[in-house]
């Protein structure tokens, strides 16, 4: 199901969007747990530009009372991506995904369907 989506930003040369882009948490990210706030996070550090949200859009602008859930990862430091590619298959065809960043590496397996954060 990812594959597709990351198979484009992921192949070599590709280059990295050179405007902001946001990446939103559907439904103000109610009903989602640890692995899915997780998932999302990992999506976001293997293909994010140089400018980039993750976040619920407008979902809670309005009503201060409308707490959100936050991730856990959302609180860390990875530091900075290490190399020019947004992220790169580990093996051809393998269907994982894997991005180096100076205090994390970050991957995503579309067999299994998650994302993983292993801290350096």
């Amino acid at each position: 199901m990812l594959v597709a989506v990351l198979r484009l930003p992921c192949a070599a040369n590709t280059a990295k969007p050179a405007t902001g882009c946001r990446y939103n948490i559907p439904s103000g990210g109610t009903g989602v747990t640890v692995q899915g706030f997780t998932d999302y996070t990992a999506e976001f550090l293997l293909t994010r530009g140089p400018y980039a949200m993750l976040g619920y859009s407008w979902c809670g602008c309005t009503n201060g009372e409308q707490m959100r859930p936050r991730a856990a990862e959302w609180d860390e430091e990875f530091g900075q991506p290490v190399g020019e590619a947004a992220c790169q298959e580990t093996s051809p065809g393998s269907g994982v995904y894997e991005r180096q960043w100076t205090r994390a590496t970050v991957q995503w397996d579309c067999n299994a369907g998650h994302g993983n954060i292993t801290r350096k």
